[in-house]
């Protein structure tokens, strides 16, 4: 159900105080807080340094400004779902749909001293008067000649719902230093626009696939019942251990990758309690649920293996318990012909044991495995005791894995 989420200027205001009030200290601690908890949002700010050519006065009133935003959306939603990065980079490419960079020229002649005449006259408008209206913000645009000129000022502008926080950030971004130019200042409304769409994206709970789905084979969904076409030959790695823990299976390529999860499941060893996802091509895939869009772009319910494997040598990411965040390689070795006097899918050859659920990631797995193999370890009896004195982490069972094998 899509949530009707508007910002109200009452908390823009609120947390403007509030961000105002903060000592230097305290304005970098909140700032970091705001990057750490949104990683993707950060990777698209530290581009702008990287590869965008910005300058750091305006990249920093860009990271001020997305604060605001996100402290913006927190009071009125009470949190704000983490934005993953496919959800950035197909807002990103909706809304640079030009062929620009970050800090590229928009088409203006820098050098045109009556452009410059106009954004004075337009800023000086700003800062005379209370921050306009949504209206105003386009009628003062226009009646300066200036919407021919900052097309990322006003693309979509009218469209989008947080017209509060967009009145806001333009008024801002117009009455910026005089020393920033026509085009950072355009390309500052697209990257904030780019913030303020993510945030409503993920809590809106939009539908990513419909925009991305003319990237995607569409006939290969589970329910098209497509005939295999091949084998793939897969290897299955968990991340950070040694001695490595790793499985070899065969598998058809017209499995889906929930199917495929419940797998790794059974090939790995795991008892599927937890939440999953995969990462290919920065794409998230995953079951639905109500934080569904916090962990993916696609329901891999719906998806096909050979809709996102194209080769061999091809390696993406399979997480498994966000809690303990067990990272897997998977690495598609080879693509073979289908055996008719073989059963799919089967595991052929793997190394050492699964590490028990819920022991706390591989940090936790490490003290686990020091603990019952050491009988002065403090821990010894205790973890013994949690796992039924019943653990050989070398140990490893072809046969009885392909038992349960029955998808």
């Amino acid at each position: 159900m899509k949530k009707e989420i508007q910002v109200s200027d009452k908390s823009i205001e609120k947390t403007v105080n509030y961000i105002n009030s903060l000592e230097e200290r305290e304005h970098q601690e909140f700032t970091k807080k705001f990057l750490d908890e949104q990683p993707a949002i950060r990777m698209l700010l530290s581009t702008l340094v990287t590869k965008g050519g910005l300058d750091m006065g305006i990249v920093s009133e860009i990271v001020h400004l997305s604060t605001i935003i996100w402290q913006s959306f927190k009071n009125e939603c009470g949190e704000v779902p983490v934005v993953n990065e496919g959800v950035i980079e197909r807002i990103v490419e909706g809304d640079f749909d030009r062929d620009i960079d970050f800090g590229k020229s928009l088409g203006l002649d820098f050098n045109d001293a009556e452009i410059s005449k106009k954004i004075d006259r337009l800023s000086k408008k700003f800062s005379k008067e209370e921050p306009p209206n949504h209206e105003d913000v386009l009628k003062l645009i226009e009646e300066e000649g200036l919407h021919n000129f900052i097309p990322a000022l006003l693309e979509n502008m009218a469209n989008l719902p947080q017209a509060n926080l967009e009145n806001y950030v333009t008024s801002e971004i117009v009455d910026m230093d005089d020393d920033y130019d026509t085009s950072e200042l355009a390309n500052t409304q697209s990257v904030l626009r780019v913030v303020i769409k993510s945030f409503d994206t993920v809590i809106n709970h939009k539908p990513i696939m419909q925009i991305v789905k003319s990237e995607m084979d569409t006939t290969d969904t589970k329910q098209s019942n497509s005939a295999a076409k091949s084998v793939y030959q897969i290897r299955i790695s968990i991340d950070n251990i040694q001695p490595p823990i790793w499985r070899r299976i065969l598998v058809k390529d017209n499995i889906t990758l929930d199917e495929f999860h419940e797998i790794i499941q059974i090939t790995m060893g795991w008892e599927d309690y937890h939440l999953y996802n995969f990462r290919i091509n920065n794409q998230h895939y995953s079951i639905p649920t109500d934080n569904f869009f916090e962990i993916s772009d696609y329901n891999s319910e719906e998806i096909l293996l050979r809709s996102v494997v194209k080769k061999e040598k091809q390696k993406f990411r399979y997480t498994y318990d966000f809690g303990d965040n067990w990272q897997h390689t998977i690495l598609i070795e080879k693509i073979l012909p289908i055996d008719k006097n073989q059963k799919y899918p089967v595991c052929i050859k793997g190394k050492r044991a699964c590490p028990p659920e819920d022991c706390g990631g591989v940090w936790g797995y490490e003290n686990f495995r020091d603990a019952i193999e050491d009988e002065k370890h403090p821990e010894h009896k205790d973890m013994l005791e949690w796992i039924d004195d019943d653990f050989d982490p070398e140990e490893f069972d072809l046969n009885e894995i392909n038992s349960f094998m029955r998808i």
